[in-house]
Order: structure tokens, then C-alpha cells, then sequence
């Protein structure tokens, strides 16, 4: 697994995360 794609799977995965995760914050 090279750099480049680690970032994009992570940069790719964190929206998917955030989506499906309630904020509790606010």
C-alpha cells in the first residue's frame, strides 16, 4: 500500500464516517 493511496482511502473514508456518525456536538 503505497502513500498516495493510503491518503486517498482515508480522505475517501472519512466523509463515509462522518455520514453515518450522529453529531453530538451541536
Amino acid at each position: 500500500l503505497t502513500t498516495a493511496a493510503a491518503i486517498t482511502m482515508y480522505l475517501l473514508y472519512l466523509p463515509t464516517a462522518e455520514a453515518k456518525r450522529p453529531r453530538q456536538e451541536e
